[in-house]
């Protein structure tokens, strides 16, 4: 096969969609036969990989994104040598390749919390997802719980959509205490915490965790709250309720954290809490397992699904629940153990190898 993958997304800082196109590179690149190829699609030019390039000009570089996706198809039908285009990072392009397509579709979220997204995207995705879906020769879901929104909300057909799940950067793993307290020297960390990563927006659910803490402060003084990532969108209203709460010298935004550093966070970590309205799949938690760090994440959406019963589940509603487990966690060191043990297990489920194949595999199942 003649592979040409939509690279656009490793032009920004890897969070999220970018770490998955980098790493499904990565890989892909290590399981191709002498008889495959596989070409980076983008507007600028990459230097993390060794693979040929197509370079397609963005017509409106302002946007840098949505109108270049937009006229991808037109400017890549010229490439008759292309026997598949995957684009992975779920931006509609509403034409048709002349070549199998297949696309990724990590959530809906801008067709499900359109308040939550910034002004102009909701609307994007409503009027051209649908239609590149239609034209999709196969769509890959990072979880049963997207493939579930896509049947029930776009009418896409079950055997149209194949479930391969994500995986972590084996930089995620258990450390020694000697680097934990480098970390903690470098962030200023004397005391113990809990710790939340993620973007700074209303999905994540950031102020039931605020809420929790403060409740969970009056039995534990010396406790901090670190809440790691950047500012998303309509984040002002978390700084305004820890002030309000009255925790500001116990909240300590971090915000963006080089990727090295992030483990030792985890492993320092007395527990790991993502209370999220709605995840696509939710790779900080299974971040967090890797590193054997308990975690607390939401009983809603792909949740459940990755964390299974090696974390503790909570109504993301229910802020006394998660007070509850909290307390749960910091009290009862067995119980910190077994949930400890639990994750390390469950992490070894997922792999960028397995990611990779899985993903070759459903390429091979669209001729």
């Amino acid at each position: 096969m003649n592979i040409g993958i939509i690279s656009e997304a490793l032009n920004h800082p890897l969070t999220g969609i970018g770490n998955y196109v980098n790493k499904l590179i990565d890989q892909q690149n290590k399981i191709l036969v002498p008889d495959d190829s596989l070409v980076l699609i983008n507007y600028e030019k990459n230097y993390t990989f060794p693979n040929d390039e197509i370079i397609v000009s963005n017509i409106i570089p302002f946007f840098k994104t949505f109108p270049w996706y937009l006229t991808l198809p037109d400017k890549l039908n010229s490439y008759k040598d292309l026997d598949i285009i995957h684009n992975p990072a779920q931006v509609p392009t509403f034409f048709r390749f002349q070549c199998k397509n297949v696309i990724t579709v990590h959530d809906i979220t801008p067709l499900l919390f359109p308040k939550e997204h910034p002004l102009g995207v909701p609307a994007f995705f409503k009027l051209f997802l649908p239609n590149t879906l239609k034209h999709a020769d196969l769509i890959i879901s990072d979880s049963h719980n997207t493939k579930k929104d896509l049947i029930h909300h776009l009418n896409i057909p079950g055997n149209k959509i194949e479930v391969i799940p994500l995986a972590v950067d084996p930089i995620f793993n258990v450390i020694s205490a000697a680097e934990v307290k480098v970390m903690k020297q470098k962030f200023h960390i004397p005391h113990p915490y809990i710790l939340y990563l993620g973007t700074l927006e209303p999905r994540k659910n950031i102020p039931l965790l605020l809420k929790a803490f403060a409740s969970v402060k009056k039995t534990e003084p010396l406790l901090k709250l670190l809440i790691v990532g950047g500012k998303g969108w309509k984040y002002s209203g978390i700084f305004d309720l820890v002030n309000s709460l009255g925790i500001s010298k116990d909240v300590v935004f971090l915000g963006y954290v080089a990727k090295e550093d992030i483990p030792a966070l985890y492993c320092g970590a007395e527990v790991f809490i993502y209370p999220s309205l709605y995840e696509g799949f939710g790779l900080p938690p299974l971040e967090a397992m890797a590193c054997g760090c308990p975690v607390i994440v939401s009983n809603s959406s792909s949740l459940p699904e990755v964390v299974q019963n090696a974390g503790l589940l909570i109504d993301p509603y229910n802020c006394s629940e998660l007070v509850v487990m909290i307390k749960k966690i910091l009290n009862d060191s067995s119980l910190r153990d077994d949930i400890r043990k639990m994750g390390l297990e469950r992490a070894k489920f997922f792999s960028w190898e397995k990611t990779a194949e899985l993903t070759y595999e459903a390429y091979e199942k669209t001729f």
